[in-house]
């Protein structure tokens, strides 16, 4: 049985996942968002991204708080066509100066996988 969830246009923000460590020893979170949004304003180890489209969307991920930071990765998906597009990382990337995630399109929604990291 599928069970909906609605999703609003703020950002949720969820546990952490299994409330268990990762496997470089923090806790994954997630944050499922419907339009761009700062996750992060320190330092975060990304795991991975799931957007979903409504009509061709795209997510750029930032080191920064801001679409002033550095472009570490885009993710497009395919315009007319319901698709899901999953990008998991087996070892994360590490972003030392906040996690901006920026959507255009027609987004359902994009689920980021991160793990925060005590500031230094």
């Amino acid at each position: 049985m599928v069970q909906e969830v609605p999703v609003d246009n703020e950002a949720e923000r969820g546990p952490a996942l299994g409330q268990g460590p990762s496997s470089s020893g923090g806790c994954v979170s997630w944050e499922l968002i419907t339009a761009s949004a700062l996750l992060a304003r320190g330092p975060v180890r990304l795991w991975g991204l799931v957007l979903t489209d409504a009509g061709a969307p795209t997510a750029t991920v930032y080191n920064g708080l801001n679409t002033g930071g550095r472009v570490v990765m885009g993710v497009r998906a395919v315009g007319g066509v319901q698709e899901t597009v999953s990008v998991l990382l087996t070892k994360p990337l590490l972003f030392s100066n906040g996690l901006y995630v920026d959507l255009s399109g027609t987004v359902d929604f994009c689920l980021v996988l991160f793990e925060p990291l005590p500031e230094r």
